[in-house]
Parts: C-alpha cells; sequence; structure tokens
C-alpha cells in the first residue's frame, strides 16, 4: 500500500490542543501516488480525533492537515455540537468545508456544493411565490433530526421531483458522508440511518425529465444576472496559475481562451446559436455587421442541425460590439470565436465543452444558480425561446432557432426581418433586474 520511509511517530501523549502532525512521517501511496499523513489531535476537552490528510504535493501535506487542525480546534473552541444544535448550522460550518477541502474534482465538488443548497432550500428557481418551493428542506431543522429516515426521504424526493435524480443522488451522498460522517466523527451520532436506503429518487424524477421539444431555462432574473456578470467578467480570471513550464505563449493562449470563452457564452445567450454554429461562424461567410452596429450572423443549411438555413441577430448590442471588437483585435483569424491557438481553425467541440463546464460550474458557484451546475450550452436556447415567447408568435420562434414546429411554418417564414426578435429582446433587457 504505501511506500517510501514509513517510519514510527512518536507515541508520546498529546496535551490539549496539541496535534502530532510535525513528528508524524508522510508517506505515498502506491495506487493513486498521492502522499498521505496519519495524524491525531487533542481536543480541549480531552478527546482525541484521528485523522487522514492526503495532497498530490508533498510540500502541501502538513500545510494542508494544520489548517484542518486550527478548524477542528475553533470549533471546539466556540461549544461541542448538541443534537438540539441547528443543523443548517452544522451543514455550513462542517459538512460545507469538508466538501470544499476535499479532493474532488472541480465539477464534481460544484455539484454537491449546489446539493447542499437545495438540502437547506436555498433555490429561488422554486419559490413560495410560485407555489412550488422547497417545503421539506432542512433548513429549520435540528441535529436530532437525522435520525428521521423520513424527514430525510421527503428532502431528497422533492429535489428530485424539483431538479431531477442527479442532483438528489449528489444530495444524498452529502447527507450519508458529509453529513452524518461527521457527526459520528463529532460523537453526537453512533449510526448512519440512511446507510444502503433506496429513496426511489429515480423514480420520482420521472415526471420532471426534460422534454425533447424544450429543456431547462433559466429565470428571467439569473438570465439577466448572468449576463451582466459575463460581460463584466475579466478573462484573466479564469486563467489558471501555471508552476511549471510557464512559458509566454502557453499563457497567451490560456488567456485567449478565456477570452473566447465568454464571448462564445455570450453569443450564444443572445443568439441561441447551437455550439456548432457558432464554432463555425467565419467572418467572410456568415457575419454582417449594419450601420447602426447591429450584427447579424448567417447560418448555413450545413451548419444546421435540422439542415435548415437562417439570419438572426445579436439581442443585446452590448455582445454585439464585442463580436465586432474581436474582429480588429485578431485581423488574422478566419472564424469569429475560433480556435484559441490558432484563430484560422474551428474551436472543437470537445475542447469547447471541457472550457464551457469549467465555466458553467464558475458561474453556478458564484450566481447560484443551481440549473447551471447539470446544464451546458443549450440552456440558452431553451432560456430564450421560454423568456421570449410572450412577445413572439411561435412561428418567428421556430424560424429563429432552426426548430421544425410545422413544415408550412418554417418553410414560408421570412428569416431576413429579424424586428420582432429584436424588440422584444430590448424589452427583455428593459424588464430584468
Amino acid at each position: 500500500m504505501a511506500s517510501v520511509d514509513k517510519k514510527r511517530a512518536s507515541s508520546a501523549k498529546l496535551e490539549p490542543g496539541d496535534h502530532s502532525i510535525d513528528r508524524a512521517t508522510p508517506w505515498q501511496d502506491e495506487s493513486s501516488r498521492k502522499w498521505m499523513l496519519a495524524w491525531s489531535l487533542r481536543l480541549p476537552n480531552g478527546k482525541l480525533l484521528r485523522r487522514r490528510t492526503q495532497s498530490d504535493k508533498h510540500k502541501d501535506l502538513r500545510p494542508k492537515a494544520r489548517k484542518k487542525a486550527e478548524e477542528l480546534l475553533d470549533q471546539a473552541k466556540e461549544g461541542q455540537w448538541k443534537p438540539s444544535s441547528e443543523l443548517a448550522g452544522y451543514i455550513e460550518r462542517i459538512s460545507r468545508r469538508e466538501i470544499e477541502t476535499s479532493d474532488l474534482r472541480p465539477r464534481t465538488k460544484e455539484m454537491y456544493l449546489g446539493a447542499v443548497r437545495l438540502i437547506l432550500g436555498d433555490c429561488k428557481k422554486h419559490t413560495e411565490k410560485d407555489g412550488n418551493q422547497h417545503k421539506y428542506n432542512l433548513k429549520n431543522e435540528s441535529i436530532d433530526s437525522m435520525k428521521n429516515v423520513r424527514l430525510i426521504e421527503r428532502c431528497l424526493q422533492e429535489i428530485a421531483e424539483l431538479h431531477g435524480y442527479e442532483l438528489a443522488e449528489k444530495a444524498q451522498v452529502i447527507l450519508s458522508k458529509y453529513v452524518i460522517q461527521e457527526m459520528r466523527r463529532d460523537g453526537i451520532m453512533d449510526y448512519n440511518p440512511i446507510r444502503g436506503m433506496d429513496f426511489k429518487l429515480k423514480r420520482k424524477a420521472k415526471s420532471i425529465a426534460p422534454s425533447k421539444k424544450g429543456g431547462v431555462a433559466l429565470s428571467r432574473d439569473d438570465y439577466g444576472k448572468t449576463l451582466e456578470y459575463l460581460l463584466a467578467l475579466e478573462p484573466a480570471s479564469l486563467v489558471p496559475e501555471r508552476t511549471k513550464n510557464n512559458l509566454e505563449h502557453l499563457k497567451e493562449t490560456d488567456l485567449r481562451q478565456a477570452e473566447s470563452l465568454i464571448d462564445l457564452t455570450l453569443l450564444q445567450m443572445t443568439t441561441g446559436l447551437r455550439v456548432t454554429e457558432a464554432n463555425g461562424l467565419t467572418w467572410a461567410g456568415h457575419v454582417d455587421v449594419g450601420e447602426q452596429g447591429s450584427v447579424h450572423v448567417t447560418v448555413d443549411p450545413e451548419m444546421s442541425k435540422t439542415k435548415k438555413g437562417r439570419r438572426i441577430a445579436i439581442l443585446d448590442e452590448r455582445v454585439a460590439q464585442r463580436i465586432i471588437d474581436r474582429k480588429s483585435k485578431y485581423p488574422k483569424s478566419i472564424y469569429v470565436i475560433g480556435s484559441p491557438a490558432d484563430g484560422n481553425k474551428e474551436w472543437s467541440r470537445s475542447a469547447t465543452a471541457k472550457a464551457t463546464r469549467m465555466l458553467y460550474l464558475e458561474l453556478a458557484k458564484t450566481l447560484k444558480i443551481n440549473e447551471l451546475l447539470t446544464e451546458r450550452t443549450h440552456v440558452w436556447r431553451a432560456t430564450l425561446n421560454t423568456l421570449l415567447r410572450e412577445h413572439v408568435s411561435d412561428v418567428e420562434r421556430s424560424a429563429w432557432f432552426g426548430h421544425t414546429v410545422e413544415v408550412n411554418r418554417a418553410s414560408y417564414t421570412d428569416l431576413s426581418d429579424t424586428s420582432a426578435m429584436l424588440h422584444a429582446s430590448q424589452n427583455l433587457r428593459n424588464n430584468v433586474g
């Protein structure tokens, strides 16, 4: 199991407040190649806690363990948790911290944190105003309520009904591993009442499975909030730090990818273009800049999933200007977005998917939009189609998005007239926020 230099640590008794991090010997796991450290902490009340810390890098191992020890001591100083303590406080202080400091993959970590919000009823989409609130959330329950399996079951099934099986499954993992298991470590529970339980979450989620005709849409407020956030977002904030091979050309590619990712998302948000359509746009064949700064893009039949060409406008003048600016900033690029490494090559779908996944998870975390934990680029088509349906007929919307509602409607719709969509978009912007 272990390799390198695993010596026996001192067995001297720890005094209250002391830990064995500095005298324990780390080792490297042979299968995962992660560095491991087993250590103990004596709480002020004399209770001995045993923990194990792991890290990809040897140098990060002890600092990570010390930080955990400090957190445990801080918690102990504030007083021991009791069965009557608020469950929400425990989840926020203990469970959330365990997730945030874990070695989970970024996407999994953000999905878990999104599920934590749902467990506590923090959901702006399903509010009491809509008559569809998370009425079985656990926010106002006590720690002792974790013994009530029926209470937990109702909470999880409600999440499945409102948000789908995937998030409900993550919520069950959180309650079992990051809530109840931590409670057992803290000595306030001596068993896990939901281990191995089948709450029939898939069955509950079937009734709200997305239809092929639509999908998941953001609310008007969340759409506006996301649009404003991306317009103000600095690409440099998305560029990862490089500790090795810190070459200038790699930095430039990272920065250009971040900038292109933001612009691609804004373009899709304000046009409803599919990602393959947006990536396929070229300056010479698909973009028309009007005298007043309006920007229209043409989708060729061979670019469209339904093989129907169409001409549409960018529905926000700020985004339109950003697209115009790209042409002058990258004059040698053939594609409007293009591959970050070479603007004369189309950005591949697989590379785009990987980049957008990270951005959407960041948006979900920062803006607290749970839909973006699981939804990707199709969400903008569903959102625009939903928000604009009050102002634009189904005939015009079907033509705009390249849908085939009925053959006669799609075939006899004037695709060159975009005034209705532009007017509706202006109304939408005026009412956002």
